[in-house]
């Protein structure tokens, strides 16, 4: 878990996300807040979960979590 540590970014979540969640067409509340969690982090181009047939609407590049860490080497 420590390797994996390093190769990721935490991250906060505000109010402006909680707004943007609760504003959105999301049909799950926890989805939009990851979406747009991670729309909030510059430069961002993934997200990862093991949830994706959930973030169709994403403008995001969806990851399964293997598919998000496979090009890594621990």
């Amino acid at each position: 878990m420590a390797q994996l540590a390093k190769l990721v970014t935490v991250v906060a979540v505000d109010a402006a996300v909680v707004q943007q969640a609760i504003a959105s067409d999301w049909a799950d509340f926890e989805d939009g807040i990851q979406y747009f969690t991670a729309l909030s982090v510059p430069h961002a181009d993934a997200l990862a979960t093991r949830n994706a047939r959930d973030f169709t609407p994403s403008t995001l590049a969806i990851l399964t979590p293997q598919q998000a860490v496979g090009n890594f080497t621990f």
